[in-house]
């Protein structure tokens, strides 16, 4: 009876830019191969995978400035 097997992971995280409620990024990948040959005429094979990813998207954060951002940009607009 002969066996083989292989495993890989990867892990990665991203910090958003935003220093208060940020907009963070991660994700886990998993992988696991495996085979066992019992007869010559006979093997079983597996290969089973995970993935996990989140992402948060702040919505609020900043909502003051962009109303600052708006205000001028609609000042701009009508004041010529």
């Amino acid at each position: 009876m002969n066996t083989t097997n292989e495993n890989t992971g990867q892990h990665f995280a991203q910090n958003g830019l935003f220093r208060y409620n940020s907009d963070d990024y991660r994700i886990a990948n998993f992988q696991a191969k495996g085979s066992v040959q019992i007869y010559p005429w006979l093997r079983f094979d597996n290969n089973t995978d995970h993935s996990n990813m989140t992402y948060h998207n702040p919505l609020n954060v900043g909502e003051h400035v962009y109303r600052r951002r708006n205000i001028a940009c609609c000042f701009w607009r009508y004041s010529a």
